[in-house]
């Protein structure tokens, strides 16, 4: 996974996923765990087997996802942290 963040008035961090990642229950899970890991607003975003962009999540313009000038980073999501009782 690769992570940024959209600098607006209130940022929005973009995660961009495999695409399989995206759909149904995974996804839905996924989504979660990044917004609590992120505890902002996320948008998850990946493109498609015909380069389509998809996106999930928080609304956020393309053109912004998409900005040569973004900078996206290598990001890997910790597991999930063990409840110590």
């Amino acid at each position: 996974m690769f992570n940024a963040i959209i600098p607006l008035a209130d940022p929005i961090v973009a995660v961009q996923v495999d695409a399989g990642q995206m759909h149904g229950v995974e996804g839905d899970e996924l989504l979660h765990r990044l917004k609590t890991y992120f505890m902002k607003p996320v948008v998850m975003v990946a493109w498609d087997q015909d380069a389509r962009f998809l996106s999930r999540g928080y609304p956020c313009p393309e053109h912004l996802l998409t900005d040569e000038d973004l900078q996206w980073r290598r990001f890997d999501l910790p597991g999930e942290q063990e409840i110590p009782f």
